[in-house]
């Protein structure tokens, strides 16, 4: 009897999926290997921007306030995730990311017309380094462009409750008020908490802000702890305010990435995936992360712009070309992530997918 018993568990214990889809069809959430949340409510910030709040499952470990983490939803039957901020207070048993929908997002658009309460998406642990850790002085400032506001907004709740006597001031950069994320939220945060300077640049009537708009709007600009999240040309004119004190500057974008332009083509190479014993020949300057899907499989990424290092593999041998900095290496046994990275030889990965 014992004997019949186990043969039956037996598969459970050999195939982990096989145990993971029955322990998930009993409750969604579960799961022995993975975080994964159940949508708590949805709350539309803007017409293209939606908020969501998950409660995770006991996998989760935790986050700081401006953190980050992948967010996986299914689509079309196939699992694809992105890289969002937290937006809500540090250590909140319910976690609120706020997507905006972008041209052919794939996953910004699913969340944004399809995620509704009680679905269930699927995150990693979070990750990044835009975090209050990095403060320095005793006055600090935030600026943000667009949606670069859910980080800071995951820290300005997080200053009210831990540290309320510290004077914040906000430079927040939109369009104008209906396509402000959290506008209402920020003026009733703004008026309960003293501590806070809150200036609302709307840039259809004031226009798009310079580096002198924004040090004059901040006095001391360059002298503090400063948070910058927005456009890669924003955080590049406001670098210069900080050439001093570069220690004080703390950035992240989620733009895409500008890539260097190639000026000479390698031809046709083989790109052999050591795990999967796949081999395929690509050629063209598009990233490997793209020419590996453009064969079927999925790679585990997420900002797909070099900044959350989903995408990181090992390169066990071959040269590749850094799209961002233009660097070619040939290095064996390299780090190296796959939606920055191109091929410049024949290649052989090992990833994960």
């Amino acid at each position: 009897m014992i004997n019949s018993s186990l043969k039956r568990l037996t598969p459970y214990f050999i195939n982990p999926a096989l145990l993971e889809t029955t322990i998930q069809w009993f409750r969604p959430t579960a799961s022995l290997l993975e975080v994964r949340a159940e949508v708590v409510r949805t709350k539309r910030e803007t017409p293209d921007t939606l908020s969501i709040w998950l409660k995770p499952n006991s996998q989760f470990k935790g986050m700081r306030a401006g953190q980050y983490a992948r967010v996986s939803v299914d689509v079309n039957g196939r699992r694809v995730g992105r890289t969002y901020s937290l937006s809500t207070v540090e250590g909140s048993s319910l976690l609120r990311f706020t997507v905006k929908a972008i041209p052919d997002g794939l996953v910004s658009n699913t969340i944004n017309t399809q995620l509704q309460a009680g679905d269930v998406v699927t995150l990693d642990q979070f990750g990044g380094e835009f975090t209050l850790a990095q403060a320095q002085t005793p006055k600090l400032q935030f600026v943000a462009a667009g949606s670069g506001v859910t980080p800071v907004m995951s820290m300005l709740y997080t200053l009210e409750k831990t540290q309320a006597n510290t004077p914040v001031q906000f430079f927040y950069i939109s369009r104008n008020r209906e396509n402000r994320i959290f506008a209402d939220e920020l003026d009733a945060l703004a008026a309960r908490w003293p501590s806070l300077t809150l200036i609302n640049h709307d840039s259809d009537t004031a226009g798009v802000p310079t580096a002198d708009d924004i040090a004059k709007a901040l006095p001391g600009f360059g002298q503090h702890s400063t948070w910058v999240c927005g456009p890669r040309a924003l955080i590049s004119d406001l670098q210069a305010r900080f050439a001093h004190s570069p220690n004080l500057l703390v950035t992240e974008t989620f733009m895409p990435p500008v890539f260097v332009q190639n000026t000479e083509s390698m031809g046709p190479v083989q790109v052999t995936l050591e795990a999967q014993g796949k081999t395929f020949t690509t050629e063209g300057d598009t990233p490997l992360l793209q020419q590996i899907e453009a064969t079927g499989l999925q790679p585990k990424n997420g900002c797909r712009m070099g900044i959350c290092a989903s995408c990181t593999c090992v390169k066990v041998h071959g040269a590749h070309q850094n799209l961002l900095t233009g660097e070619i290496s040939n290095a064996p046994n390299e780090v190296i992530k796959l939606c920055t990275s191109r091929a410049l030889s024949d290649i052989t990965l090992n990833i994960a997918l």
